[in-house]
């Protein structure tokens, strides 16, 4: 992954005949309009997070994997909030 990605994060339970069970899905969604240079396709979902650690003023870690190509990767998503978005996220998005 080549930096960090901003978005809005889904979670939702999904039936998935391949593991023959509910899941447990985490989403990023993207941002912006595709046409546009800085649009960034959201990264692949976590199937089964759970939630590591959590700090209100700062982030949460959420474990799970992630399914590419038939693989599993097993992943450590750090989310993290801010109330005023940061000058180097900034200088990220602009054109």
């Amino acid at each position: 992954m080549d930096g960090p990605y901003s978005g809005r994060v889904h979670m939702y339970s999904q039936y998935r005949a391949d593991l023959r069970r509910q899941v447990v899905i985490m989403e990023l969604a993207a941002e912006g309009n595709p046409g546009q240079p800085n649009y960034r396709q959201a990264i692949p979902q976590l199937l089964d997070p759970a939630m590591l650690t959590f700090n209100s003023e700062k982030g949460m870690v959420i474990t799970g994997f992630e399914e590419l190509s038939g693989a599993r990767y097993y992943q450590g998503w750090w989310l993290q909030w801010y109330h005023q978005l940061p000058d180097w996220f900034l200088a990220t998005t602009r054109n």
